[in-house]
């Protein structure tokens, strides 16, 4: 009697169980910091000196910030 109703139970929690749906995966992110660079420095603002080509594929197929700002008119204290 125990076994019947042990299975009933487990099939009526079966049959109300919401589908477990796959969570889309999280966006891929790559932050690069680099010291005493310039703003024109790369290939992708405008360099012709310095050849960029990863870091410009990366420009021209991803998210650009362009509109970043320091806590000093320096580089030091900024750090």
């Amino acid at each position: 009697m125990l076994a019947v109703l042990c299975t009933g139970l487990l099939m009526v929690r079966a049959m109300t169980d919401e589908p477990v749906v796959p969570a889309a995966p999280p966006p891929n992110l790559i932050v690069i910091v680099c010291d005493d660079a310039g703003w024109a420095d790369f290939g992708f603002q405008g360099s012709t000196e310095a050849h960029t080509p990863n870091l410009d594929a990366f420009a021209t197929t991803g998210t650009r910030f362009t509109r970043g700002y320091v806590t000093a008119s320096v580089c030091s204290p900024s750090r």
